[in-house]
């Protein structure tokens, strides 16, 4: 459904953003793309919109040579008009126990824009904005492009 569409846009920037091998203090842009399943909940509003919570897994590639594998955990609340959608999700993304990278996204439906806001390890107070679009959705997932562009301290 289009909640899914959303989380897997915010995770394709989250993404990006993890696997980046900036220096301290260089700001460094990067691509990728990502594929996610979503599970969701849903209420329907008296004015005909609906409610919805959802929640996705992630696995994304990112523009890093060779290319780096992060795995991410979204987590969101949006609200379905008619054929639109919008939502406020928050992403996780990590590229071992220790490099972890986090997002604040807004989505719509046809793609969003995220700000990094902080992380641990090499991307420990990372900053940054991301620009994803949806490519595919299914009923309970699909695929996205992202480019992000994130700093580290």
């Amino acid at each position: 459904m289009m909640t899914t569409r959303t989380m897997a846009t915010l995770a394709v920037a989250i993404a990006t953003l993890v696997c980046g091998t900036a220096w301290a203090g260089e700001t460094v842009t990067y691509t990728g793309s990502g594929t996610y399943v979503s599970s969701q909940l849903t209420m329907d509003l008296g004015n005909g919109g609906t409610v919805f919570g959802a929640r996705n897994e992630s696995v994304v590639t990112i523009s890093t040579s060779p290319p780096t594998l992060l795995f991410g955990k979204c987590m969101g609340l949006g609200l379905i008009t008619g054929d639109d959608y919008t939502a406020d999700v928050y992403c996780t993304f990590r590229a071992n126990e220790q490099d972890s990278f986090d997002v604040k996204a807004k989505t719509e439906s046809k793609g969003g824009t995220a700000e990094i806001i902080g992380g641990s390890g090499k991307w420990a107070g990372a900053t940054g904005t991301a620009r994803m679009n949806r490519t595919s959705q299914t009923e309970n997932g699909g695929t996205y492009t992202f480019e992000l562009e994130i700093t580290t301290p």
